[in-house]
């Protein structure tokens, strides 16, 4: 029989209600509210419940005149410039050590959503350069992408050229100019400059679920920072990848090294533009504070 745009058993069709064919598996909400919650099973059966409510990370919102649950918010975590970490929640904090950290993932649990593991790759040149390659194991896949790699990902060792679709279509992955981008069906939107740059961002349904060193996206950033520790270094030790390498995330024999004062005035001039009020980010402020981003470029900038 024919499903949607497949032949299938059919054991494996899929189900009409209100006019409407829906695929097995499918979850829809008739009308224009959230409060019918139905799912086609299979044999073409509709089960629905009357006194569904979408979870407190989601909102109902009516596209095309269907209904859904969509996450409120979209979370953004970053490794970028020369050592900083930004987590979900607004953290930032320095990242020593050429370590395989942990960056980011969710544990598999039955019936929850799905699970993912994001690593990132940190080396330190001779000349202080840092560099970092990147790791996503998802749907039972190794994704790797490389320092100078572009149009290209490892797909489990293998080379694969872009754009490419995986895990019949659960996974994409493509350039946007100097970065790749891999994207998933369950929202994660992955970012790379095949340099140093990651941006990790997912939706607010994975609320407190996450670990890593983007923290656990709760809302509060002061539990972001490991448990118990005296500082970053604490907590990036927390998130290392065990194995046969050394690794110490702390600064080496001496202190970490502090800001250059003589680079303060010209690393606050150039990062003046972030939060100006008749600037080009003005119209973001009202959503994202600009104070997180100017902290960390004038950190960045007078190193």
């Amino acid at each position: 029989m024919l499903s949607h745009d497949k032949c299938v058993p059919l054991a494996e069709c899929g189900c009409q209600y209100g006019g409407q064919y829906y695929q097995t598996g499918q979850v829809f909400y008739p009308g224009e509210s959230c409060n019918l919650h139905c799912v086609c099973s299979e044999g073409g059966d509709t089960q629905c419940d009357s006194n569904f409510q979408c979870s407190t990370s989601e909102k109902c919102i009516v596209e095309g005149g269907f209904a859904s649950c969509s996450p409120k918010t979209i979370g953004s975590c970053s490794v970028s410039g020369v050592r900083t970490v930004r987590s979900f929640d607004g953290q930032a904090y320095p990242l020593w050590g050429n370590c395989l950290f942990t960056l980011a993932g969710v544990e598999e649990k039955d019936g929850g959503m799905a699970a993912f593991s994001l690593y990132v790759q940190q080396k330190t040149h001779k000349d202080g350069t840092v560099v970092r390659s990147v790791e996503l194991q998802v749907y039972g896949m190794e994704i790797t992408m490389e320092t100078g790699v572009v149009w290209e990902v490892k797909v489990d060792d293998i080379r694969v050229s872009l754009p490419v679709s995986l895990a019949d279509g659960k996974v994409r992955a493509h350039q946007n100019g100097i970065n790749i981008i891999i994207e998933t069906d369950f929202n994660l939107k992955l970012s790379y400059d095949s340099v140093a740059g990651v941006l990790l961002q997912i939706p607010s349904t994975f609320g407190s679920s996450l670990h890593g060193l983007c923290g656990n996206f709760n809302g509060n950033l002061t539990d972001d920072l490991a448990s118990g520790g005296k500082g970053p270094s604490d907590t990036a030790a927390v998130w290392v990848v065990k194995d046969d390498t050394p690794c110490d995330t702390r600064c080496g024999a001496g202190s970490c090294p502090g800001p250059d004062e003589q680079k303060v005035p010209e690393a606050k001039k150039a990062c003046d533009i972030i939060k100006a009020q008749q600037g080009p980010f003005e119209g973001c402020h009202s959503t994202v504070s600009p104070t997180p981003n100017y902290d960390a470029c004038v950190r960045q900038g007078n190193i």
